[in-house]
């Protein structure tokens, strides 16, 4: 069975989604930083920035975590077509 009979991700379609997530992240963060420069006694706009900051982290993080489990599944993969 071939990995893209499973659905498999490859790592460019992976950092593509990654980019494209990382990107709306940091515009809504600029977004947010500018608007608390506007209004900087605003609490909302200060507690938005540091869950922007997050999102941005627990990406990178699952971008890393699926890199390693779709390289550790694809190596399953290919040692079971090869047997």
């Amino acid at each position: 069975m071939a990995r893209e009979d499973l659905g498999v991700w490859s790592m460019d379609e992976i950092v593509s989604e990654f980019l494209v997530e990382s990107y709306e992240n940091l515009d809504q963060l600029d977004q947010d930083l500018v608007a608390l420069e506007g209004t900087p006694g605003s609490r909302e706009r200060a507690t938005a920035h540091p869950r922007d900051h997050m999102s941005l982290l627990a990406a990178v993080a699952a971008v890393q975590v699926t890199a390693i489990a779709v390289e550790v599944f694809a190596a399953m993969v290919d040692r079971r077509a090869g047997s």
